[in-house]
């Protein structure tokens, strides 16, 4: 108002305005983002995340399923029950889309945040609600398998790290004093000899809490018969009945040379004749002997993997061999005094007491940790959180068993809390901060995350933390040669693909970048078309820093190089860049590989449908016929309709549908980002689930029952697409990016043989519940259920309650669903009298199995 005196101020906005205001901000920050960095990272983490898991999780199942093989032959046994290869390639396949979707998701809420909130807002917590967010993705593993034991370890992990970082003399000085127990000296030892307190207690007294190889590796390594590890026990349960010596001879060495023992101290049979101390001289070698075996390929198998080419230079390979014995050696012996401890602990406290109890032999053999002192300090730590988190895992289990009021408020999923919890503590001490504080992690665990995640920083010229001279010389020789290719003028670079032979002495490249439009910058004055020139002085420092970091890392000077020169040909270029630039002509000779593919090639060139039905024809026979040797006998029957299939309706459709996907989505760049997200969503979203309901009503069909093609689908449809998420939306996004348009339906048929090994299973005949189940593991006191029964308990995904299977209401249970299994087997849903009935049966089913799993298994979430 005028006159008043009063200023004026401005109207409060609107609230449509205040959004609208709002969404414009947050459109120009969309808009202003770096997208294409942003893509490629999620690319990358994406892809190598899954490849990760896969040859991880491969090469281990590879390595058993071929020792297992191997033992069995020499010693001439029955095949053991175990994973089948089936089981053991869909677990690989799990763990490949875990590790995927775990990259994939953490880089996406790392991006998105920084690009709606800022970098700088964000930097001290962005990392950490990312890995939060990320963490749930270990359910991809498979909604029956937990993870207890790795989330308790990965806990752990993340706790020291945090720990690490609050112990940082740039941090506050009254967290330092708060954590100031924590950097005690020898607080690994602490750990490792409060985590062998609880192994030792669940080992002898309640073994069932921890996993059968880890019993039958501190079986070994105790270096004790089996019957003796049973008479303590049976000593240990019967002074918890309040019975001082045995009634009776211990039942437990029956038939064995201690017979009549009715002690009540174990040392008469442990070392029958021997004084303790003689026993623990006498048993110190053995023990050395049966380690070294332990640590020979724990040293030797990493070291053929990094140091490949070094274990042979007569430079080096004296140091690095040294270092391999001694490490091994050390270890060894760590092993060795953790076992000589344990006993002579036991021997010592059983004594002074003059009984065998739980609570005593547990105190016993928390001496056992001492001998971590013999182990190099930089692998304390690590052995330490592992055993800890084995204790732990157990400590819960036996809790569990004792019925105690804790395990039954834990949440069901104990395990994903855990894991999503320390991945998100791991990862903000990684990447929070601008990744000042990344050097409490250990170097090598840093190149992992790097990797994978796509921080790397110096390639990108946006430097988050300090890499090592050894990774800036990986970049300068790897990455940052393909990137100036990648800066060339488009038409300079269209002809490097495109033509079969360049001479490299006609290449030049710009250093400077592109301009703001993607264009190259402006050329100067009588350049010639189609190239561009080196700045001498800016080539200058980059190649004295190739020589700097060479040397750095003990890698030989490039020879030939005196100065750097503005004409590039490949006798000019630093090492990796001229192998980058230059083409190799075709060798004369090819390998009969090279021929078989060439004429693939031509084939497919000249009749591209054609050659496609006959690839998916082979494709689907080889799978089926890989299905049907794994199961039942060869049917040669269905081996025909699966490759007809193939031949009629999987090739030629297949051969349409990709055709469409080149032509209409970013036919001018079809490797870019975009498109290969985009043609994968299509696939996946659009053509698969129609293509596995085709596959469904196809087979129903040639088997003479178009009866059963909706029953088939309505019961299969979801199980199988969901299963397809867990292998092709990874393949096409390897086989769209990185493989050649020409070789791809290769590629694609190359895959589908696994492929349709799992769809030849998912087509296959109604599950038989009256065989055998192979590749399932025996439980324990399942004698008095029919071989039905006790394969239903057996398959149950958790570990079971010996104490409770001999309860008459669980028998009850197991015979009621079993007998409804059989019942649904035989009838099937479409074959029931009426939907009601059908509705009726399913619901008691459920409702039964439910309560026979709670029963039943030992697992408390």
């Amino acid at each position: 108002m005028e006159g008043s005196g009063r200023p004026e101020v401005d109207a409060p906005l609107p609230p449509s305005a205040a959004v609208q205001r709002t969404l414009e901000a947050l459109r120009l920050r969309v808009k202003e983002y770096d997208m294409a960095r942003a893509q490629d990272r999620l690319t990358i983490a994406v892809v190598r995340g899954a490849c990760a898991g896969l040859a991880v999780r491969g090469g281990l199942h590879a390595v058993s399923y071929l020792a297992g093989r191997l033992m069995r032959s020499r010693r001439r046994e029955q095949p053991s029950s175990g994973p089948t290869p089936v089981e053991r390639l869909v677990e690989t396949l799990r763990y490949g889309a875990f590790l995927g979707t775990f990259g994939g998701v953490y880089v996406s809420a790392d991006e998105l945040i920084a690009m709606l909130l800022g970098r700088s807002r964000t930097r001290g917590w962005r990392s950490l609600l990312a890995g939060l967010l990320a963490g749930p993705s270990i359910l991809l593993t498979g909604p029956g398998s937990n993870h207890t034991s790795l989330a308790m370890y990965v806990f752990l992990r993340g706790l020291v790290l945090l720990v690490r970082c609050g112990n940082l003399p740039r941090g506050p000085a009254w967290r330092r004093r708060l954590l100031a127990p924590t950097r005690a000296t020898h607080g690994d030892v602490a750990l490792m000899c409060l985590a062998v307190t609880q192994l030792g207690y669940s080992w002898m007294v309640t073994p069932k809490t921890l996993p059968g190889a880890y019993i039958r590796f501190l079986n070994k390594h105790g270096g004790k018969p089996t019957y003796m590890y049973a008479a303590i026990r049976e000593m240990m349960a019967l002074q918890r009945r309040g019975e001082a010596h045995p009634p009776r001879p211990l039942t437990a060495l029956r038939g064995t040379p201690h017979a009549g023992f009715r002690g009540v101290i174990p040392c008469s049979f442990l070392h029958e004749g021997q004084t303790c101390s003689q026993a623990t001289l006498a048993f110190a070698p053995e023990a050395y002997m049966r380690a070294l075996p332990v640590y020979f390929p724990v040293y030797l198998i990493p070291a053929l993997f990094v140091h490949r080419q070094r274990l042979l230079d007569p430079r080096v390979a004296p140091e690095l061999w040294r270092r391999l014995v001694l490490g091994m050696l050390r270890s060894s012996a760590f092993l060795t005094l953790f076992c000589v401890l344990a006993w002579r602990s036991v021997c010592l406290v059983h004594n002074v007491a003059g009984r065998t109890t739980g609570p005593l032999f547990m105190l016993a053999c928390g001496a056992g940790g001492l001998s971590l002192l013999a182990e190099k300090k930089s692998r304390r730590m690590d052995i330490a959180l592992y055993c800890l988190s084995r204790g732990a895992e157990s400590g819960l289990l036996n809790l569990q068993l004792a019925d105690s009021a804790l395990t039954r408020h834990l949440p069901r999923r104990l395990d994903v809390i855990l894991f999503s919890v320390a991945t998100a503590a791991i990862l903000h001490c990684y990447s929070d901060h601008w990744g000042e504080r990344r050097d409490v992690i250990r170097g090598t665990y840093l190149s992992v995350f790097d990797f994978i995640l796509g921080n790397t920083g110096f390639q990108s010229a946006e430097v988050r933390h300090s890499p090592s001279n050894r990774e800036m010389l990986g970049r300068i020789n790897q990455s940052q040669p393909m990137q100036m290719v990648r800066s060339l003028s488009s038409h300079a670079f269209k002809r490097i693909r495109s033509s079969p032979r360049v001479d490299s002495s006609q290449l030049s490249l710009d250093f400077r970048g592109e301009g703001e439009d993607g264009e190259p910058e402006s050329q100067s004055p009588g350049h010639e078309p189609g190239a561009t020139r080196v700045d001498e002085e800016e080539l200058a420092p980059w190649a004295a820093r190739t020589q700097v970091f060479r040397r750095a890392v003990g890698a030989p000077p490039s020879p030939g190089r005196t100065s750097s020169t503005t004409s590039l040909g490949s006798h000019d270029l630093p090492d990796a860049l001229a192998a980058s630039v230059a083409v190799t002509p075709s060798e004369p000779s090819q390998s009969a590989f090279s021929r078989a593919l060439h004429a693939y090639t031509t084939a497919l060139r000249d009749h591209p449908t054609a050659t496609k039905a006959v690839t998916s024809f082979l494709g689907f026979g080889i799978g089926d016929a890989i299905a049907q040797s794994i199961g039942a006998p060869f049917d040669i029957t269905r081996n025909i309709r699966m490759s007809l299939y193939g031949l009629i309706l999987d090739g030629p459709l297949g051969h349409k549908w990709y055709q469409i996907l080149d032509s209409k989505v970013y036919p001018e760049d079809p490797t870019c980002t975009k498109a290969v997200l985009i043609k994968t969503a299509a696939d996946q979203l659009i053509w698969a689930p129609i293509m596995t309901a085709v596959f469904f009503a196809f087979l129903k069909t040639m088997e003479g029952h178009p009866e059963l093609i909706l029953p088939t689908i309505q019961d299969k449809l979801v199980r199988v697409v969901l299963a397809n998420y867990m292998l092709w939306p990874m393949a096409h996004i390897i086989n769209f990016k990185f493989v050649p348009s020409q070789h791809r339906v290769l590629f694609n048929n190359v895959v589908s043989i696994v492929w349709n090994t799992f769809l030849s299973f998912s087509c296959g005949d109604t599950t038989d519940f009256t065989t055998d189940d192979a590749g399932v593991d025996p439980v324990p006191g399942l004698s008095h259920f029919s071989s039905v029964e006790g394969r239903l308990l057996t398959k149950l995904p958790c570990a079971k309650r010996p104490d409770v299977l001999d309860s008459l209401h669980v028998g009850d249970l197991v015979r009621q669903t079993a007998a409804l299994e059989r019942l649904l087997g035989a009838w099937g849903i479409q074959g029931l009298p009426s939907p009601d009935v059908a509705s009726d049966l399913l619901g008691q089913y459920v409702d039964l199995k439910q309560q026979l799993v709670r029963k039943v298994c030992g697992l408390p979430f």
